[in-house]
């Protein structure tokens, strides 16, 4: 079975490209647009990745994950955070040198 990934991101274009580019890699993805949306996804599709909009509208991308895990109580949920550059300072970019990816 394909590894289950949700996108969460108001964006639609990066959102789809994103899902699209997962897909092509044999994942199975799904998508939302907004967190109602991606809350109720996360029930029924049990995802065991979520790549979420940092700054999602409503709860944020950290509220959001933070609600899911809650919900799935003690099953693991892998989170991946989506910044677009222009919300990251130097400083901070500069705090993660050495990682592989920010």
């Amino acid at each position: 079975m394909a590894p289950r990934v949700l996108v969460v991101d108001p964006d639609p274009a990066a959102a789809s490209w994103l899902s699209q580019q997962l897909l092509a890699q044999g994942f199975a993805a799904s998508l939302a647009f907004d967190a109602a949306t991606g809350a109720t996804l996360a029930l029924t599709t049990s995802p065991e990745v979520l790549v979420v909009d940092l700054f999602l509208p409503g709860p944020g991308g950290v509220g959001f994950v933070r609600h899911l895990r809650e919900q799935r109580g003690a099953t693991p949920l892998a989170a991946v955070y989506l910044v677009s550059p222009e919300h990251v300072s130097p400083a901070l970019r500069d705090s993660f040198m050495g990682l592989d990816d920010f």
